[in-house]
């Protein structure tokens, strides 16, 4: 199998990203996804002499194939006409970010691919082969926790998004997080392929997979029952009626902000007139600003007032001699009454990063962003809190694949999750349903409904499971009505957070330490 390992790592790659693209088709398959790679990767690390760069190279192509395949999406940006860039340039532009940062992040897991290297180096494989179903889920786990940290970490192709297809399998999340499911799934994985390829003693063999097995069962059955016992409606809840709004503006398309306002503004009226507390206008709803003293500012505080009704913009704010990317939140009587700034900015979207050395080096990067100024991010939490519609915690596009945001939003009282998102850049690609699924995670992980409010789609209400209860199909105008209980109780990751993570960080340590104990000994 040593010929055809860097053919399995790239073969379990594409597997694995077929899952989280396609998962009410491949969902499945993520369980026995890595089987070709560890069937070709165990046996060498416990018979076999493999240097560090063939478990380098190993790692990397794995995540190479699973990054190429998740991030497929970036060739429906095609073409970036709408930035001046003509079909040529157009084409290095996706192609840099499609394989560059498939690259670079494949490049992470070639490095944490060194950490196994390291134990073979010191005899823990040939001593103790069913460390290896230990040591491969803890770093299948902080790899995507490091795709959280930093302004470089998109973590877009997380292992749990796959499991939408059938939710109980999530529900677990509201205890420990999708890192436990990605953890779950690795572990199940290796240890089938421990059962099938160690020469060892049967029990020796068999005692990992019962383990994962056991484990599978374990989740499946509580996930099932944290489903069917799932505090959608609390006991005596208040409800919010909430509309989200779909005006399908595409962003690509020169329609200026009066005719995307006025657009949405028809929107809002059918809404507020069928009853509507709350209309969540999506991000970029206006590329300009909004203002207590300017037109849009001046337009929404009327509409607010006379219908009685709240409601939440997203556009662009200039303050402090900073740009934002904002959520504008108007009360029903009419007061601009708070700001939500994003907090976790697109690179090459919304900023451009190290600005200097690409505009020296590669110019069409930067002009992908259309912005003459960097935008600047948000600082804190924001929560739009009256009592007539509860505490509502926003979330602005991409800031919904990051769990720690969302975390600290419900921390900071949120209810219910108010999400604006601008995904008209995905087109019709599978990009739009992923977003949503990590919006279907956040959910679950913190015990809330999410009401999620999109420029070309999905525009969709989610409850505390995961459930998607309605949706608006891409690139059709309209919005979506639904009386939203406002949830106040905490779910144990809420409260506690992740202990899979630094659980995985401690095993990797602890594994590592006594294996150089035992070395000095020798």
């Amino acid at each position: 199998m040593k010929k055809h390992l860097f053919l399995m790592a790239l073969v379990s790659g594409v597997l694995m990203g077929l899952s989280v693209i396609l998962p009410e088709y491949f969902g499945f398959v993520a369980w026995v996804a890595l089987l070709p790679f560890f069937l070709a990767l165990l046996p060498m690390g416990e018979r076999v002499t493999l240097k560090a760069g063939r478990y380098f190279l190993a790692g990397f192509l794995f995540y190479f194939g699973y990054g190429l395949t998740y991030f497929h999406w970036f060739w429906a940006l095609f073409p970036l006409d709408f930035t001046g860039l003509s079909n040529g340039e157009s084409i290095v532009v996706i192609l840099l970010a499609w394989a560059g940062l498939s690259a670079l992040y494949a490049l992470l897991g070639g490095l944490l691919f060194l950490v196994p290297a390291l134990l073979y180096r010191l005899g823990v494989f040939c001593r103790s082969p069913v460390c290896a179903v230990i040591v491969y889920p803890a770093l299948f786990v902080l790899y995507e926790y490091i795709l959280t940290l930093d302004w470089w970490g998109v973590p877009w192709g997380k292992i749990a998004i796959g499991q939408t297809w059938f939710l109980p399998l999530l529900q677990t999340a509201s205890l420990f997080g999708s890192y436990f499911i990605a953890g779950l799934i690795v572990f199940v994985n290796v240890s089938l392929a421990f059962l099938i390829c160690h020469k060892g003693k049967t029990l020796l063999r068999a005692m990992p997979f019962v383990l994962a097995t056991l484990t599978f069962a374990l989740n499946m059955v509580t996930g099932i029952f944290l489903y069917k016992t799932a505090p959608v409606y609390e006991k005596n809840a208040q409800t919010v009626k909430i509309a989200v709004l779909q005006g399908n503006n595409p962003s690509q398309e020169d329609i200026s902000d009066e005719e995307s306002f006025n657009t949405y503004i028809a929107l809002a009226t059918e809404a507020a007139k069928a009853g509507a507390d709350v209309i969540i206008f999506p991000e970029s709803t206006i590329v300009g600003a909004i203002y207590e003293d300017n037109y849009f500012g001046l337009y929404a505080s009327k509409f607010a007032s006379v219908y009685e009704v709240n409601l939440i913009i997203g556009c662009t704010t200039y303050r402090d001699g900073n740009e934002y990317n904002t959520m504008v939140f108007f009360d029903r009587e009419g007061k601009l009454a708070s700001y939500y700034d994003k907090r976790c900015l697109v690179p090459f979207g919304e900023f451009v990063p190290y600005r200097t050395f690409f505009e020296t080096f590669i110019p069409p990067l930067v002009e992908v962003t259309m912005l003459d100024d960097d935008c600047t991010p948000g600082m804190e939490a924001a929560v739009f809190d009256r009592e007539d519609v509860g505490k509502l915690g926003g979330l602005i596009c991409f800031e919904s694949i990051y769990e720690r945001l969302a975390l600290d939003t419900v921390r900071s009282g949120a209810e219910v999750f108010v999400v604006g998102t601008n995904d008209s850049w995905f087109r019709k690609s599978l990009a739009t349903s992923m977003h949503t699924a990590h919006e279907q995670l956040r959910s679950i992980e913190c015990g809330r409904y999410s009401t999620r409010a999109a420029c070309t789609g999905l525009t969709c209400i989610i409850d505390s499971r995961g459930e998607i209860l309605k949706t608006l199909p891409l690139y059709e105008e309209g919005f979506l009505l639904h009386d939203t209980p406002r949830l106040t109780h905490t779910t144990f990751y809420a409260k506690y957070g992740d202990f899979v993570v630094p659980s995985s960080l401690i095993a990797l340590f602890a594994i590592v330490f006594v294996a150089f104990l035992r070395r000095k000994k020798q």
